[in-house]
């Protein structure tokens, strides 16, 4: 890329280029459809959901061997 640039100057401005490109594509894809990262959001819930789950099954388990 720059070639009077040294290697880890190089690399660290590539790196900001590619945040820089990331960041760019994170925003159009949200103008482009809002909940496009609420993929997050559900996969959380689902398990925390699985969590409380097997917790609730656990006690039950332990009441019937009582």
């Amino acid at each position: 890329m720059y070639k009077f640039l040294s290697l880890p100057l190089q690399q660290k401005s590539e790196k900001g280029i590619q945040k820089k490109q990331t960041k760019f594509e994170m925003q159009r894809a949200l103008e482009q459809d809002p909940s496009v990262y609420q993929y997050d959001e559900i996969y959380d819930k689902m398990e925390q959901k699985k969590i409380e789950t097997k917790a609730i099954q656990k006690e039950q388990e332990k009441k019937v061997q009582v």
